[in-house]
């Protein structure tokens, strides 16, 4: 879709020219994956893939909310002041305007608002995170809040705790929210501390493979991978004082190996202990710019998800193949929580269009339906758009 026809859709719902055009956009986790709830540290980038929006102010107190990818639901109104959920998306905007109110502040007026995501639905690259911190910079703008790139992540992770009913993590809020362009952060989800490497890809590209899988059994395994983690801990803190799995160095772990009866929840532990040393290695390998490094801690990464922590699938693992089949694959994992969602690939540019049409076809072979498979761009946290401007969003 282009710019001015997203423009044009919004004059022809409210019959009004927006204002200002923002973008937010999606995540990748490059790698660090189920260790954030262990005490471990992730190396998220933001992605070009992500939700615009164009807003109007109005003279009442009616917020109007229009998604071009809910275009059955149509316009969705509420007044500022009073206002229910509606089992929506729109959930989002009122739970922006629940957190806000909190904190003191009643938005003086009204907003026409036209949304367009162009994050692939359940692709596990965060739609949801891109919606909430583009709202708040929404409100930001229009009503002149003085609130910062931290403070944002927090009150978007607010609006899933506290009203939508969401217990999840601080990665992909914060991520979004204070990216920077062409970088990764290094992030302790426990404490927010962080810092950033630059991410130059020079020859090679980021692929993104969508299974196109939805993620039925991720939120069960998830509640089901945390009670094996603890009971790991348990076993761990027995024999070392440790505040959490990742603390535990890899050769303490396996010194205690023999006092873990299951070797289901040992290898639970393996994952946590071994993901983290990756992610630190991976976070020194692009400072390094050894990006053949990274591939091969992308690898290892996947191979633990697949075998230790049991997270993957055929789909996952599908595409994972089908990318290290590709001549000049450095490397490739499946990234998110696992059972279908996504996985990505580090493969040389000028082997792109030739590795995404033989991915596809290989996944079609084995699988019996098609993938999704794109070029990821790193990307910067929200930014405002030129409303004179055409281009392809």
């Amino acid at each position: 879709m282009q710019s001015f026809e997203l423009i044009a859709l919004h004059k022809s719902l409210y019959y009004n020219d927006p204002s200002l055009f923002l973008f937010t956009p999606g995540r990748v986790n490059l790698i660090g994956e189920h260790i954030d709830y262990n005490g471990g540290l992730v190396l998220p980038f933001a992605i070009t893939k992500g939700t615009y929006l164009l807003v109007s102010k109005r003279n009442d107190k009616i917020i109007n909310c229009y998604s071009k990818n809910f275009d059955n639901l149509g316009i969705i109104s509420f007044n500022i002041d009073s206002y229910e959920k509606g089992s929506n998306w729109a959930d989002f905007v009122k739970g922006a305007i629940y957190e806000l109110n909190k904190l003191g502040y009643k938005l003086p007026f009204g907003l026409d608002l036209t949304f367009l995501g162009t994050i692939p639905t359940s692709s596990g690259l965060s739609s949801s995170a891109s919606l909430e911190v583009l709202i708040f910079n929404c409100f930001k703008q229009i009503y002149n809040i003085d609130i910062s790139d931290e403070k944002i992540a927090l009150l978007s992770q607010a609006i899933e705790h506290d009203y939508i009913g969401v217990n999840c993590g601080i990665m992909d809020q914060f991520i979004i929210s204070c990216a920077k362009d062409n970088s990764v952060m290094l992030l302790n989800c426990a404490n927010l501390e962080h810092s950033y490497s630059k991410f130059e890809l020079g020859d090679y590209r980021i692929l993104i493979m969508n299974s196109c899988k939805k993620r039925d059994l991720a939120s069960s395994k998830y509640n089901e991978r945390l009670n094996e983690c603890k009971w790991a801990l348990e076993i761990v803190n027995k024999y070392y004082k440790v505040n959490d799995l990742c603390s535990l160095k890899f050769t303490d772990l396996i010194h205690i190996k023999d006092k873990f009866e299951d070797d289901v929840i040992f290898r639970r532990a393996l994952h946590c202990v071994s993901e983290m040393a990756r992610v630190k290695d991976c976070y020194d390998a692009l400072q390094n710019n050894d990006l053949e490094l990274v591939g091969k801690l992308l690898n290892q990464s996947h191979e633990s998800l697949k075998n230790n922590y049991e997270v993957s699938c055929i789909e996952l693992d599908t595409l994972v193949e089908a990318a290290l089949s590709q001549p000049d694959c450095l490397g490739a994992r499946m990234t998110g929580a696992g059972f279908g969602g996504c996985a990505i690939a580090i493969i040389n540019k000028d082997r792109v269009n030739d590795a995404i049409k033989d991915i596809k076809n290989k996944y079609l072979e084995v699988i019996g339906h098609e993938c999704e498979v794109y070029v990821a761009r790193v990307a910067g946290n929200t930014r405002i758009l030129n409303l004179g401007e055409d281009y392809e969003l």
